[in-house]
């Protein structure tokens, strides 16, 4: 009797490597700060809500983020093709339309316009790969290490 190799690793070994990073040390110290904050509600069914989340304090503070990402959106989508949009703008609509996507199921960011360097800023691709796999592994995919507040950071 052969052994059978695969090439496909089992789940369990991806989860042992597959941890998000984040942006920068005050996108990490937002998102730990709000993490704790909403611990008691952010059991494994809320990998959506945490990958928002993680999105969300890439800007600083959720709620304000999502205003600000909105307008953003927004703005982007009334402009006139003779306005030039900037990455900003860009990437808000991309975010803004990512986070809708996986709190209401919808498909409107497709995978092939992530794929396209000049379509997706390196930033927007990282964020959005990363809120992936929380809401693929949830709080697994968080390095404790990483929820590590030194201060709060507003």
């Amino acid at each position: 009797m052969s052994s059978r190799t695969t090439l496909f690793p089992s789940s369990d070994s991806l989860e042992k490597v597959m941890t998000v990073s984040f942006l920068n040390e005050a996108h990490r110290a937002c998102f730990a700060f709000f993490f704790y904050r909403n611990r008691p509600r952010l059991d494994d069914g809320f990998n959506t809500l945490t990958a928002i989340d993680y999105i969300l304090t890439a800007y600083g503070e959720p709620d304000q983020s999502m205003t600000t990402i909105k307008a953003a959106a927004e703005k982007a989508r009334c402009k006139t093709d003779d306005e030039p949009e900037s990455q900003e703008e860009k990437d808000m609509s991309l975010l803004f339309s990512f986070m809708r996507d996986l709190a209401v199921g919808t498909e409107s960011v497709s995978t092939l316009r992530l794929l396209i360097p000049g379509l997706t800023s390196e930033n927007a691709f990282f964020l959005i790969v990363n809120a992936l796999i929380i809401l693929r592994w949830g709080k697994r995919s968080i390095n404790p290490q990483d929820l590590n507040i030194k201060e709060v950071p507003f």
